[in-house]
C-alpha cells in the first residue's frame, strides 16, 4: 500500500512539474500589421539593412500586460520620468551636502560617484530617448 500511495505521488509530481503555463490566445498569437513593421531593403552585399521608419512600433512588454504604442507622446513620458528620477537624485544629494555627518558618511562609502555613475545612464537614456523622437 505504501509502494502504490508513493508511486501515485510521484506521478501526480510529475505531472504537476511537465504542465504548461496556461497562455491567453492574445499573447500567443502574433498578427502581423504593415505599418508597425520595419521597412527592410537589399543592399548590394545581399544582406537586409533597415530602413527609415516614420510609423510608431506598438511593442508587448510581457505575457498578460497590454501592448504600449511607442509614439511621440510615449517618448514625452519617459522623458518626464527620466526628468524627474534625475531631480530626486539632485535634491538627495542636497540634503547630504547639508548634512556634515551624512556627507562624511556618503564620501567614505562612495555614494557621490554611484549618484553620479547613476545620473550619468540617464542622461544617456534620456537622449537616447529624444532621439527616437520624430522631427
Amino acid at each position: 500500500m505504501i509502494k502504490l500511495t508513493t508511486l501515485l505521488c510521484f506521478i501526480a509530481f510529475a505531472f504537476c512539474l511537465n504542465a504548461q503555463e496556461k497562455q491567453d490566445i492574445n499573447t500567443r498569437i502574433n498578427k502581423v500589421d504593415n505599418s508597425t513593421q520595419p521597412l527592410k531593403s537589399k543592399s548590394n552585399s545581399g544582406s537586409v539593412s533597415k530602413v527609415a521608419q516614420n510609423k510608431p512600433v506598438t511593442i508587448s512588454k510581457k505575457a498578460g500586460e497590454s501592448q504600449v504604442i511607442h509614439n511621440d507622446a510615449y517618448y514625452h513620458n519617459e522623458i518626464a520620468k527620466i526628468d524627474n528620477h534625475i531631480a530626486s537624485i539632485n535634491t538627495k544629494i542636497a540634503y547630504v551636502n547639508a548634512d556634515p555627518v551624512e556627507k562624511a558618511n556618503a564620501t567614505a562609502s562612495g555614494w557621490f560617484e554611484d549618484m553620479n555613475l547613476y545620473k550619468s545612464k540617464l542622461i544617456a537614456q534620456k537622449e537616447l530617448l529624444q532621439s527616437k523622437l520624430t522631427k
